[in-house]
């Protein structure tokens, strides 16, 4: 249903809004929320990293009031200067009148005693027509104008009253551990290793480590993420927040993720782009690796030019890596987030003042830097190799 040619879905004005995905994007998610209703998730998650801000709704009828209003204003002056020259001419008559009925009283004081008061009576009475007239045309373009604006007032607060709530941090928390959970699930599933895993001290098998999307080496970056819009806005999605324990978490729209499972004879590894937000991967692959072939384990800094906020301002950010080099030459690694990235994220989104590396729950370095430790370990054993060799 539309009111005066305007849509009553809110959905329908998202071309309007620069930051906002389009709507073919979120229909989508409702489609496949309808085919698997346990992926009506996603559409909550796109709901929290593309917020709606209430000013952005109903631009359109905006539009139409200030053009309205314009209007109006015209219409208003048009009849004012309608009425003035409509005195003027009221005013000629008069004036001829009186100057007439002067004239015949210099030959006979009768005709000023009977055509005076009827000239003055005269001029009088067209001054209250005019007056009359001014008034009622002025408050019927009032009226008309003031209908049409309030329709389109009420249709805008209608649709902002549709603005839908997020849902809450800690509940995007849990999906993305649920998510994470069943890429771990895919992973022993596509590597095969699942009855041949081996249990490791202190960390999880297969362990995991992920970044975001958009910090990692460009060249492995999925076509569809640098082609297609929306999913461009997908992957500089990012939402600051602090969970109920008072540990700060960031999420992000797409996520970068490597897998390695640890069995008894080889290593498997699984890698691909999560997108959180409509739950499909990219760019994913397999691998097995023989231990004889893991060449290096390591953290390191390396540098992203990145994107930081929608006017294409760019920075070089230090970001840490975690790399698992093979005697192959090819490579694994994973680029995460950095407290000097996050916090210029949280300047450009919230202006809050920096948060510190205790504040920061989520950070992936410690996590990584454990699993590369316990890894390291079970290499050297396995290697029969030194305790203080970090070749392996």
């Amino acid at each position: 249903m539309r009111i005066q040619g305007f849509s009553r879905d809110i959905w329908d004005y998202l071309n309007e809004i620069p930051y906002m995905p389009s709507r073919q994007d979120r229909d989508q998610l409702v489609q496949m929320a309808d085919e698997q209703p346990r992926q009506a998730k996603r559409i909550q998650i796109w709901n929290y990293f593309f917020r709606l801000n209430p000013n952005d709704v109903g631009k359109p009828q905006m539009r139409e009031i200030a053009m309205l209003t314009q209007r109006r204003e015209i219409e208003l002056a048009e009849n004012s200067a309608r009425t003035i020259r409509m005195l003027w001419l009221a005013t000629i008559p008069v004036l001829v009148g009186l100057g007439l009925t002067y004239f015949l009283a210099s030959q006979d004081n009768q005709t000023l005693r009977f055509s005076g008061p009827f000239v003055v009576a005269l001029g009088v009475s067209l001054l209250i027509i005019i007056g009359v007239l001014y008034s009622r045309t002025r408050n019927r373009i009032q009226s008309i104008y003031q209908e049409m604006i309030d329709e389109l007032q009420k249709s805008v607060k209608a649709l902002r009253s549709k603005v839908p709530e997020p849902p809450s941090d800690e509940q995007i928390h849990r999906w993305l551990k649920e998510d994470i959970m069943w890429l771990s699930k895919e992973a022993l599933k596509r590597t095969g290793l699942e009855k041949r895993k081996i249990d490791l001290e202190g960390v999880d098998n297969p362990f995991y480590i992920m970044g975001p999307a958009e910090l990692q080496d460009r060249k492995q970056i999925p076509p569809p993420f640098v082609e297609n819009p929306d999913l461009k806005k997908h992957i500089k999605a990012f939402i600051p927040a602090f969970l109920p324990d008072g540990r700060f978490a960031d999420f992000y729209g797409v996520y970068y993720v490597e897998f390695i499972i640890v069995a008894n004879d080889m290593l498997g590894n699984y890698g691909c782009f999560f997108d959180f937000i409509t739950g499909k991967i990219y760019g994913e692959h397999t691998s097995e690796i023989y231990y004889d072939d893991v060449a290096l384990l390591t953290t390191r800094d390396e540098y992203r030019r990145v994107q930081m906020d929608w006017f294409q301002t760019q920075e070089v950010i230090q970001v840490p890596t975690f790399g698992m080099a093979l005697t192959s030459g090819d490579d694994i690694k994973v680029s995460f987030a950095s407290v000097e990235y996050v916090n210029k994220l949280i300047k450009l989104k919230l202006g809050h003042s920096p948060i510190s590396d205790e504040e920061w729950g989520s950070n992936p370095e410690p996590g990584a830097k454990k699993a590369i430790k316990a890894l390291r370990k079970y290499l050297r054993d396995h290697k029969g190799l030194p305790e203080d060799n970090k070749t392996s």
